[in-house]
């Protein structure tokens, strides 16, 4: 029998436990049968990601024809966006930066925070998806506003990244 991308995908996600926290309080969001869970880690590749977005944004600065004072507070934001990428991204040592993230068949996901905070939402229509990198765009529970996460293969499980990368393509 041929097998697709799609069928060995099902196959792997329907042999999963569902979702469980060790300690006192047990967590089961609906719709995390056979979940998809990214842990993410420190990366060297974030940085390399970063270094090269925000180095064209300088160039593009200084091709800009502006004043020298906005010229200044362009850098200044670009600067700033770096260090915050960095930290939430390359080295995940900030607060608010995702440390793990769980995504369900039903289009639930879960991302936990350094902090300890989760946050449990649904998966939007319109999330990047390439071999190396995922841009996961989700709005959480009664919140307006879409989130975005970066998730490099490098960052996590290459297995894990492409089950979610065929998840993602071909939702179940």
């Amino acid at each position: 029998m041929h097998s697709t991308p799609l069928l060995s995908c099902a196959r792997a996600l329907s042999h999963r436990e569902p979702l469980s926290l060790k300690g006192p309080r047990m967590f089961q969001p609906p719709g995390f049968y056979g979940t998809v869970r990214l842990r993410l880690h420190a990366c060297s590749q974030a940085f390399w990601w970063l270094l090269v977005a925000h180095g064209a944004g300088v160039v593009g600065i200084f091709f800009l024809s502006c004043p020298r004072g906005c010229a200044q507070a362009l850098l200044l934001a670009v600067t700033c966006s770096f260090i915050r990428g960095l930290r939430y991204e390359a080295w995940r040592c900030a607060r608010r930066s995702v440390l793990r993230v769980d995504v369900g068949r039903a289009g639930a996901v879960c991302v936990y925070r350094r902090s300890g905070q989760r946050e449990v939402g649904r998966i939007i229509p319109g999330s990047l998806v390439t071999p190396r990198v995922v841009l996961l765009r989700w709005r959480a529970e009664h919140q307006r506003y879409t989130r975005y996460c970066w998730l490099l293969r490098a960052a996590c499980d290459a297995r894990e990244h492409w089950l979610l990368r065929v998840l993602l393509r071909h939702p179940l």
